[in-house]
C-alpha cells in the first residue's frame, strides 16, 4: 500500500475508461491486454494504474487502503483516498470456457442468479477420517479440477448448505455442522487437483471448511438482477429501474407495527434484495401503484402511502446480500417507489 501522488506518479500508466464497476481481475485484465505491465493498482476504489516500476518507497498501512470497490462486492476493497493498492500482475492460463475459473463454474443445474462467495470465509482446518466424517455429505463427480469455487458451486446447487469443505486435493463436501477437532492450518497444505499451484484445497487427512455464501452473479459489469425474472414474471414487461423514489416513510401506521406504510407484504425468502428484486415480485403479483423496501431486505406493494415522511437519510441500510452502497430502506423507515412498467427491450435511454 503506497501513497499516491497528485498525478498518480506511483505506477506511470491511469486506464482512462468508463468502467462500469472495478475490482482486482477488471483492473489486471486491463494492464495485462493494453500494456503488458509487470504490476497494476486500485485506488480511490475506482482507478485503476499500470506500470513496469514502483515510483514510491514508501508504504502506508494496509488499513489506508480501505475504499470499496466502485458498484461491486461490498467487502471488496479497491485501494483508498490518497493510497494505492499495488499488485504483482501474473498471467495464467485461461481454463474454463475462455475464462478462469477462479471467476467462473456453472456445472449443469446452478443457480443462474447466484454464485459462493470465492474466496470464501475459513472456518479453519479440521481433522479428517477415521471415524471423523467432519462434513456430512460428500460430491462425487469425477472434476477435472478442484477449488473453493467448483466446490463450493456443487454445495450450493445440491441445497442450502451452510458450509463446504476441501480435502486431500480434490475431495469436496458439504454439511451444515463441522463434526471435528480443529487442527494447526500447516496441516492443510494440499494443492488443489489440476489447478493452481499455490491453490491449497485441504490436507492428507485434513479438510478445510468454508462458510458457504450465495451472492450475486455479476456479468460485464451487471448484476444478474439486470435480468431478474422469477417464476411467473411477464413475458413482455419489467420494473423501471432506478425506480423514481417517493421519499422515505416511517414503516408503520399509528404505532402498530402490524399496520404497514404499503398494505401488502411479499413473503418470500430472498436471497438477496434490490429494487428490481421487489419491484419485480409487485409487478407480478398485481398492477400495485408503488413498491417499497424496509430493512434491508422486505419488500411491500401497495396503491396507498398510509405513513408520515421521514427524513432521507434514515433509509440507510445496505442492501441483503447485494451490491455495496445499494440501500433498502432503513431499522424503523421505508423507501416508497413509484411502480413504473416498462417494456422488456427498454434501456432507459431515448433514441
Amino acid at each position: 500500500m503506497l501513497p499516491l501522488g497528485n498525478h498518480y506518479s506511483v505506477l506511470s500508466r491511469e486506464i482512462k475508461e468508463d468502467f462500469k464497476y472495478m475490482s482486482q481481475r477488471v483492473c489486471a485484465s486491463h494492464c495485462l491486454m493494453e500494456l503488458g505491465s509487470k504490476y497494476f493498482g486500485l485506488a480511490d476504489g475506482r482507478l485503476c494504474l499500470c506500470g513496469n516500476k514502483i515510483h514510491s518507497k514508501t508504504i502506508v498501512p494496509k488499513l489506508d487502503c480501505k475504499a470499496s470497490c466502485f458498484n461491486y462486492l461490498y467487502h471488496k476493497k479497491c485501494g483508498g483516498r490518497g493510497a494505492i493498492e499495488v499488485f504483482d500482475l501474473k498471467p495464467v492460463p485461461k481454463i474454463y470456457s475462455g475464462q478462469s475459473a477462479l471467476d467462473v463454474y456453472e456445472p449443469e443445474g446452478a443457480p443462474i442468479d447466484m454464485q459462493p462467495m470465492i474466496p470464501a470465509p475459513s472456518k479453519g482446518c479440521y481433522h479428517w477420517g477415521n471415524g471423523y466424517s467432519v462434513l456430512t455429505r460428500e460430491i462425487k463427480e469425477d472434476f477435472k479440477y478442484m477449488s473453493q469455487r467448483v466446490c463450493a458451486s456443487h454445495c450450493l446447487m445440491e441445497t442450502r448448505w451452510k458450509y463446504f469443505g476441501l480435502a486431500d486435493g480434490r475431495r469436496c463436501l458439504c454439511g451444515n455442522k463441522i463434526q471435528s477437532q480443529i487442527i494447526p492450518k500447516y496441516y492443510c497444505n494440499a494443492s488443489c487437483f489440476n489447478y493452481l499451484y499455490h491453490k491449497k484445497c485441504g490436507g492428507r487427512g485434513a479438510i478445510e471448511v468454508f462458510d458457504l455464501k450465495p451472492v450475486p452473479k455479476i456479468y460485464s459489469g451487471q448484476s444478474a438482477l439486470d435480468v431478474y425474472e422469477p417464476e411467473g414474471a411477464p413475458i413482455d414487461m419489467q420494473p423501471m429501474i432506478p425506480a423514481p423514489s417517493k421519499g422515505c416513510y416511517l414503516w408503520y401506521l399509528n404505532g402498530d407495527h402490524r399496520d404497514f406504510a404499503l398494505k401488502y407484504e411479499v413473503d418470500e425468502d430472498f436471497k438477496y434484495m434490490s429494487q428490481r428484486v421487489c419491484a419485480t415480485h409487485c409487478l407480478m403479483e398485481k398492477t400495485w401503484k408503488y413498491f417499497g423496501l424496509f430493512d434491508g431486505r422486505r419488500c411491500f406493494c401497495g396503491d396507498e402511502i398510509r405513513s408520515r415522511n421521514v427524513l432521507n437519510l434514515i433509509c440507510n441500510v445496505q442492501c441483503y446480500n447485494y451490491l455495496y452502497g445499494e440501500k433498502c430502506g432503513g431499522r424503523d423507515a421505508m423507501e416508497i417507489f413509484d411502480l413504473v412498467p416498462v417494456p422488456k427491450n427498454y434501456s432507459g435511454e431515448t433514441a
